[in-house]
């Protein structure tokens, strides 16, 4: 099953060029260009979400000092 939402909304003429550009700009439908931008944006929730889950810092602290000195490694 797929979960799908629809939604209309009515948006000022100058933001609704600027959407419009950037779609075309970027070679994408419209409804495309604005499933990324809300993607992209549930993506930066969950990393903020994440940036305050002690486990996670820890996790990757860990990995941070594995790879500490893999720079300077020959």
């Amino acid at each position: 099953m797929n979960n799908v939402m629809q939604t209309t909304t009515e948006l000022d003429p100058d933001i609704a060029r600027h959407i419009l550009a950037n779609a075309s700009q970027k070679g994408l439908p419209v409804d495309i260009y604005l499933k990324n931008i809300i993607d992209e944006d549930s993506r930066l929730v969950a990393m903020s979400e994440a940036m305050k889950d002690e486990l996670f810092l820890a996790d990757l602290r860990d990995v941070a000092e594995d790879f500490k000195h893999i720079d300077t490694e020959q």
